[in-house]
């Protein structure tokens, strides 16, 4: 006889090796080897499951290259070409997966594959907790990357004002500004004064005047119609998330100040300049409005860094030898307005200029436009400017294999393409095609073209092309991922425990009596094959039941409590088989129109009700493939196909029982609840402690009846305690 073993290692029971009887020896603890399951006294909560539900909560980023569903593969050992998924779900931009897997117990982390529409994919190894959460492709271009933890008025506060009126808070402590009054009030902030303001106010005057104070906008709006400056580079102007300053006035308005910016930021001045010569982080919205008459622009003296939106009615200048990083909006707007690049620029994300960017070169690095991958760049005019013949400016694209950015030019005259300077790395340059490359000089990865395939994001509001993506179904998945490219009610399958490997399901039959605990009584391997939609609904569901050992003189059947649907949720089941018997111990079952039995409050579904019936290549003996000098039989395969009312979001409970001398004696694993047709008068009887309300199908020591092993398991010899077999 095959595969009936007397040593072998299992997962479950690495797990007992602290199992070990001790016995005292004077002052020693003496470890003896366990030689029978009756020696192990099982810790309470211990259900012998050798399988855990764990929470993921996967999503994709802003980042995220292109639309539609990408493929998330959850694996317990790094996916090479013959590795087998344990579980597998779509995600996209606006649908998060936020469900339970099921992995094997003693997970500690998994190697997750994510495969995009277009087929490429990667490898993340991860620590895997009782809830892990992770989104893909966040980064420097996410829109509101940065947090800022912002301070309210109602701790920490050193004074409270509640009615503000004209101040000079000139103390180096904490005010916080509560409420103001209905004029046009005058502050200076002094002596590394910290003003917090958490409600709405109009100023005549903001002037941040010595070094180390700081203006915290909370909440509400402060506006401001006159003078508004910052003295000094160690000062601080910080406005909140949902909190407004906006300045509109006839001044020039010069920073040379920190200032962060999470909320609205909005500066519009009549015929004079805006300077910022310190730093500036902006995560949220800032607009800068000039009414020019003359030469009048914004400009940036220091490095900036934009993960939010910057929009700009006016020319725009960064100084040189500074550097400004766009990791998310950049929009120059007007017909005549310029966008003057003395030092770097560089664009992770979307900038248009309505009209003409000129790169002056002036001294390396500076008069340099870098553009990373997936980036769009789109001017009017684009003028390079060189210092001399071996200094030009320069448009430098991606150097990574894959990458790309996409640069257009959308002007049709003669100043569209000016100067001398070069474009290189993987760069698309877009021209109407009346417009040649003048005396550019263009690097032999820059292609003419405007094929790249940009998809719009909360950073990028204009994409560009149509993904290279084959969808014939229209759900969404494409065709390279869905394995049901035809059919748009389904897309993937998903395999428990994993495909082409089977649990095993192991019975003693001898209920409420113990037995010999060889678990060869009834063994069968089943693997479930989940049939989901591009939304990671379950739309049907194959099971394949491998029953391959029996032992004992009762007649058994076999089945499955899907415990946590009701009938109604079954539409279909085919596959199942019901031996009509007859006489005393009879294992008939009553099955419903949809395949459902009958007087059940759960979905259950019988695989069939008489082993002795079903197993067609068992002899008439009552042991098949449990005894090594008996001939071997060859198990019998079937497959259950159960289809759904309605796809199922989630995990379904597929509860493996044995039914044994008669229908209404049920054996599940420990601490499983019967189904409603167990006679529950069993519990609590001759060797079952089980109360049947909060624990079922166990020993006073702890002992099963039943067994589930999440990776298979072979055969026990009869009579051979499970505890020496493995």
């Amino acid at each position: 006889m095959k595969k009936v073993i007397s040593i072998f290692i299992v997962v479950l029971f690495a797990g007992l090796t602290s199992c070990q009887r001790d016995r005292v020896s004077g002052d020693a603890v003496v470890n003896q080897r366990i030689t029978s399951m009756n020696q192990i006294v099982v810790p309470q909560g211990f259900d012998f499951e050798t399988s855990q539900e764990y929470k993921f909560i996967f999503a994709l980023g802003e980042m995220t290259p292109f639309q539609g569903k990408y493929l998330v593969q959850w694996y317990t050992n790094f996916p090479h070409a013959k590795a087998k998924a344990r579980h597998s779900a779509f995600i996209d931009k606006n649908n998060p997966f936020v469900s339970d897997v099921t992995l094997p117990s003693n997970t500690q982390r998994v190697f997750v594959k994510l495969t995009s529409p277009s087929g490429s994919s990667f490898v993340q190894e991860m620590v895997v907790n009782n809830t892990t959460s992770h989104t893909f492709y966040t980064g420097k271009k996410a829109s509101k990357a940065e947090v800022y933890s912002c301070p309210s008025c109602s701790s920490d506060c050193d004074e409270t004002i509640s009615n503000a009126g004209d101040k000079d808070f000139k103390s180096n402590k904490v005010y916080c500004v509560t409420g103001a009054g209905s004029g046009n009030y005058d502050w200076v902030l002094e002596n590394g004064a910290e003003v917090r303001v958490c409600t709405s106010v109009d100023l005549g005057k903001l002037e941040i005047k010595d070094n180390d104070s700081k203006l915290i906008i909370s909440s509400g709006t402060v506006t401001v119609s006159g003078e508004f400056s910052m003295n000094k580079s160690d000062q601080n102007l910080i406005i909140c998330s949902g909190a407004t300053l906006s300045y509109d006035g006839a001044n020039a308005v010069t920073l040379k100040g920190a200032i962060s910016n999470y909320g609205t930021f909005n500066i519009e001045t009549d015929d004079d300049n805006v300077k910022f010569e310190g730093s500036f982080s902006n995560d949220g919205d800032c607009t800068i409005t000039i009414d020019q008459d003359g030469n009048e622009k914004c400009e940036f003296k220091n490095s900036v860094t934009n993960n939010g939106s910057f929009v700009f009615n006016t020319d725009v200048k960064i100084a040189e030898g500074d550097h400004v990083t766009n990791n998310c909006t950049w929009v120059v707007n007007g017909s005549h307005v310029k966008f003057d690049i003395d030092g770097k620029f560089t664009n992770n994300s979307y900038v248009i200029v309505m009209h003409e960017t000129e790169v002056d070169k002036n001294s390396s690095p500076d008069g340099t436009i870098e553009l990373g991958d997936g980036s769009f760049f789109i001017t009017e005019e684009l003028e390079l400017k060189e210092k001399n013949s071996n200094e030009r400016a320069t448009v430098n694209g991606p150097t990574a294999s894959g990458e790309i950015a996409l640069l257009k030019i959308e002007g049709t005259g003669s100043n569209a393409v000016k100067g001398d300077g070069d474009i290189t790395g993987n760069t698309e340059l877009w021209l109407p095609s009346m417009l040649g490359t003048g005396t550019w000089n263009l690097g032999s990865d820059v292609t003419l073209g405007s094929s790249t395939y940009i998809a719009t994001s909360a950073c990028m509001p204009v994409g560009n092309g149509t993904p290279p993506i084959q969808d014939a179904d229209g759900d969404g998945v494409a065709d390279n991922v869905d394995e049901y490219p035809n059919d748009a009610t389904r897309a993937y399958n998903v395999y428990s425990p994993s495909q082409g490997n089977y649990k095993t399901f192991a019975v003693e039959d001898l209920f409420p009596y113990k037995g010999d605990f060889d678990f060869n009584d009834l063994v069968v391997d089943y693997n479930i094959q989940s049939v989901t939609n591009a939304d990671n609904e379950i739309v049907e569901q194959f099971v394949t039941v491998v029953t391959k050992a029996m032992g004992g003189s009762e007649d058994k059947g076999f089945g499955f409590n899907l415990s946590n649907l009701v009938p109604g949720n079954v539409s279909s089941v085919t596959g199942a088989n019901n031996y009509p018997q007859s006489g005393e111990g009879h294992l008939n079952v009553s099955l419903g129109s949809n395949g459902t039995e009958n007087s059940q409050t759960s979905a259950v579904i019988i695989a069939y009700n008489s082993v002795k019936d079903h197993w067609a290549d068992a002899a008439e003996g009552s042991f098949q493939n449990v005894r090594s000098a008996d001939a071997y039989q060859d198990p019998d395969t079937s497959v259950l196909t159960i289809t759904y009312a309605t796809p199922y979001y989630g995990t379904i409970n597929v509860e493996p029982f044995a039914f044994v001398g008669a229908r209404s004696k049920e054996i599940h694993t420990k601490n499983t609840e019967p189904t409603d047709l167990m006679d529950e008068s069993f519990f609590g009887t001759a060797d079952d402690d089980s109360n049947g309300s909060s624990t079922f199908y166990t020993t006073a020591n702890g002992h099963p009846w039943a067994l589930v092993i999440e990776n298979g398991m072979e055969t026990v010899e009869e009579k051979n305690d499970i505890t020496t077999a493995y």
